[in-house]
């Protein structure tokens, strides 16, 4: 009976070690699997970072709204252009347009800088088709849409005073241009070789009409030259195969060089001057050559005709 007593005690001694040891491989299996899994999960965040690779043009700056480049709309079309930036002013002005869009806005903010500018060829022979400034811009600089030959609207605001030489040289797709009367000074040839460009406004604001500035624009009829204007430049409107008539007010006071070279249908020249004015502007020479053998003169005081 004592036997029988031990040998059950013994088992059940046994049984328990058993349930316990069996108890601790549990828990241990389990932590194992825990860690494993954290071990996962710390891989997984470890690859979602974000290398250096995807920041652009300092990327990392927000403006006070938590936006990314201070995009009022939250649209990212900043990107689409480099930028010089000035830290003390907090200005920046477009280098590069890096895309190939046919419409184009350009941003009034970048990264928190103001946008103030439009570097010489910055646009120069991209394939865009409209392109609207805004009006934070106040200088476009040379050739900078040079050679954009599907570029056929261009919304240019009143904050814009400079527009440099050759800027839209080439635009062979430009119909209709306005040039704000904000503007005080244009390059030269602006818009030589524009050989569609049919109507344009020009600021009042300018005091001549530079060198070659619409050479080559063929399919102008007629053009009104502002008051304030004093000279119109040598070969401004050489090659204007098409125009006919032109506006000059009486402050001009002199003509350039070939100044109307090549004009061959230019048949009138309205003066708002006498003909004792128009007599005494400096004209250079072979102003008109190549122009219709009679030009006629509509003068404030009457007619007067310019012979080839």
């Amino acid at each position: 009976m004592k036997k029988i007593t031990s040998v059950i005690l013994i088992s059940f001694i046994v049984l328990m070690l058993s349930v316990v040891f069996i108890g601790c491989s549990s828990s241990d299996s389990k932590t194992n699997s825990n860690n494993d899994t954290n071990k996962t999960s710390d891989k997984t965040n470890d690859n979602g970072k974000t290398n250096d690779g995807g920041k652009t043009n300092d990327g990392d700056k927000t403006d006070d709204s938590g936006n990314n480049g201070g995009s009022q709309s939250g649209d990212d079309n900043y990107l689409a252009f480099t930028y010089s930036f000035d830290d003390t002013n907090k200005t920046a002005i477009i280098s590069e347009y890096t895309k190939d869009e046919n419409k184009v806005v350009i941003p009034s903010i970048a990264f928190e800088y103001t946008v103030v500018g439009i570097s010489e060829n910055a646009f120069a022979g991209k394939a865009l088709s409209e392109v609207t400034i805004p009006d934070t811009v106040t200088r476009i600089g040379s050739s900078a849409f040079n050679g954009c030959a599907n570029l056929k609207i261009v919304r240019i605001p009143s904050s814009v005073t400079y527009i440099g030489g050759k800027c839209f040289e080439n635009c062979t797709a430009l119909e209709n241009f306005i040039i704000p009367n904000s503007v005080t000074e244009i390059g030269y040839r602006c818009f030589q070789g524009c050989t569609a460009l049919s109507a344009i406004l020009i600021s009042n604001s300018l005091t001549e009409i530079p060198d070659g500035l619409f050479s080559g624009c063929e399919s102008l009829r007629t053009i009104t030259v502002p008051e304030g204007v004093t000279l119109i430049d040598t070969f401004a409107f050489v090659n204007c195969k098409g125009l006919k008539n032109i506006v000059i007010p009486d402050s001009v006071t002199e003509f350039g060089e070939k100044a109307f070279y090549h004009c061959n249908q230019l048949s009138e020249i309205h003066y708002s001057g006498s003909i004792s004015d128009w007599d005494n502007v400096s004209k250079g020479r072979l102003w008109n050559d190549d122009c219709p053998a009679v030009i006629t003169i509509h003068c404030a005081n009457g007619d007067t005709e310019v012979t080839n």
